[in-house]
């Protein structure tokens, strides 16, 4: 499984990883604008959830999330984040952080 590419003006791609399995951290990230965008493609059933820390965590249905679900989140109140990517052992996913 691989990432998304977001194809949008204005958009910068900070990290990305393919064909992961279950949890994971992607990375921690100054913020250099106020909204960061996260897109997920996962395969499996149940629940998957996007952590943004210290902002909250954020479940999807990993079935709907298509080809890839896109998800903004607003963290112009603080200096930096930590995004984490929490799936059961029977899921497949990618992720895509942009700003």
């Amino acid at each position: 499984m691989t990432h998304y590419q977001p194809d949008l003006e204005g958009q910068r791609v900070r990290g990305f990883l393919d064909d992961v399995v279950g949890s994971a951290i992607v990375g921690q990230y100054p913020v250099q604008k106020d909204i960061v965008h996260v897109y997920l493609t996962c395969v499996g059933e149940g629940e998957i959830r996007i952590e943004i820390d210290p902002i909250g965590v954020f479940p999807l249905d990993c079935a709907a999330t298509g080809v890839a679900s896109a998800n903004q989140f607003e963290v112009s109140s603080i200096p930096e984040f930590t995004l984490r990517v929490e799936g059961s052992p029977e899921q497949r996913w990618a992720v895509t952080i942009a700003e």
